[in-house]
């Protein structure tokens, strides 16, 4: 059953059952208007000059030994000196020299050695042993050996337990 409301005005609240019942529709207290907020006109960011900070250091490009392009990078806290700098632009060549790593392989390549040398020498073993109980011996011992040879002679092996200098 639908019912009209005819009644109702602007700020005022009827809850259904009030409404069913004939009651005078409640009133809102309106809102009274307060004065916008003035904010001072007097008060504004401003620009205050500072003095520039020193740069962190400087790119510049230049070659390579191969005659590579390459960008070199001037470290402000090892500098010498403006002079130095300009000097060391003008040529194109780093104040530093990188330092170059090299990587040796030696103690693993006489390993791996050591290890085909022993399984060679087991393998002749076998060939010329005739006790049955000598030979299952030589061929357990050749087994781990060959199994040792396959973890080594790999670049994972070599990659770990290279040194560099």
């Amino acid at each position: 059953m639908m019912q009209a409301i005819a009644n109702r005005t602007l700020g005022t609240a009827v809850s259904p059952a009030e409404a069913a019942r004939g009651k005078e529709p409640l009133r809102m207290p309106q809102a009274e208007e307060k004065e916008p907020i003035n904010f001072k006109k007097d008060e504004r960011d401003a620009y205050i000059p500072q003095k520039a900070c020193e740069p962190f250091g400087r790119y510049w490009p230049g070659t390579d030994e191969a005659g590579n392009p390459r960008v070199y990078f001037d470290d402000p806290l090892q500098a010498e000196g403006p002079e130095g700098e300009e000097k060391e632009r003008a040529s194109g060549s780093p104040k530093k020299q990188p330092e170059r790593c090299v990587g040796n392989t030696d103690a693993v390549d006489r390993e791996i050695e050591t290890l085909k040398k022993e399984r060679e020498m087991l393998r002749r073993s076998i060939e010329a042993e005739t006790d049955e109980e000598k030979l299952r011996a030589l061929k357990a011992k050749l087994s781990q050996v060959e199994s040792q040879l396959r973890q080594k002679d790999t670049d994972a092996y070599r990659r770990q337990h290279t040194t560099f200098q």
